[in-house]
């Protein structure tokens, strides 16, 4: 079994951590657009809001960020400051200063592939969560496409520590392309992968 991305809705959206003035509340919210995001919360906040850090992982991990949070939850997306969630953003800032932004598969696929379509999109993130596909329904060309890809991000994520993957929640198992079936397609056509 091979770890890989978890996908969600919004799953290319960055995890922004915004304050209102020095020492009010700190809002951790996700957007695709994180300043169009900030110009919008600036209109109905009276107070001076500035961004303390973005960073990859989407809704997923800003969910998991508010739950992480509940003793220091105000309202809404909205948590008193507190030493632990500044330790986390410094801790964040220096992984991805680091390491890099960490890209979710989508992330990576939108961002290497100019070629990907919506449907094979689809695909990969339906890989992702442990979907095995139906071969009678899906090409033989567009399967081997989205294996391809998905070898080339389980490479690209071999820079950034496992701990790291994790925390950013973007780990699952892959169960696509290894059954006998999918090893003889990969044998006849010569397809080396060098990650699963």
């Amino acid at each position: 079994m091979i770890w890989l991305d978890i996908e969600t809705d919004n799953n290319w959206d960055y995890v922004y951590f915004v304050q209102a003035e020095i020492g009010g509340p700190i809002k951790i919210g996700s957007a695709s657009n994180v300043s169009k995001r900030i110009k919008a919360l600036q209109t109905g906040n009276p107070e001076k809001l500035r961004v303390l850090h973005t960073t990859t992982g989407g809704k997923r991990l800003e969910f998991h960020l508010h739950r992480k949070f509940t003793e220091h939850h105000k309202f809404g997306e909205w948590f008193y400051n507190s030493e632990e969630i500044y330790e986390l953003i410094a801790k964040l800032k220096y992984e991805d200063k680091h390491f890099g932004e960490l890209w979710s598969l989508s992330q990576f696929a939108r961002n290497n592939y100019s070629d990907i379509s919506d449907d094979e999109l689809n695909t990969l993130i339906a890989i992702s969560n442990s979907f095995s596909l139906n071969p009678s329904e899906e090409s033989i060309e567009k399967r081997i496409k989205c294996w391809c890809i998905i070898d080339n991000y389980l490479e690209y994520q071999k820079k950034f520590p496992r701990k790291v993957i994790d925390e950013r929640l973007l780990s699952c198992y892959i169960f696509e392309g290894r059954s006998d079936a999918d090893l003889a397609i990969r044998k006849e056509r010569n397809i080396q992968l060098k990650n699963f």
